[in-house]
């Protein structure tokens, strides 16, 4: 009797688990990663490249439109 018991509540406790387990798998990721891009720098061309590493989109940024920061201070 009491292994019974015992042994359907850990049934339902692991069927409970399962469950949760599905429903957290079925949540999407965020699509906000860190580190995905790759930055490569044409002296050649006057631009850097930025590479997703994730889609490969490519995008082109002239050395003009950076922004200079000036770390003194």
């Amino acid at each position: 009797m009491i292994k019974n018991r015992i042994k359907d509540q850990l049934l339902i406790l692991l069927a409970i688990v399962g469950v949760c387990a599905l429903f957290i798998s079925a949540i999407p990721n965020s699509t906000n990663q860190v580190g995905t891009y790759q930055i490569e720098i044409s002296d050649s061309q006057n631009a850097l490249f930025r590479v997703n590493t994730v889609t490969g989109d490519i995008d082109r940024i002239k050395k003009s439109n950076i922004s200079k920061v000036n770390v003194n201070n």
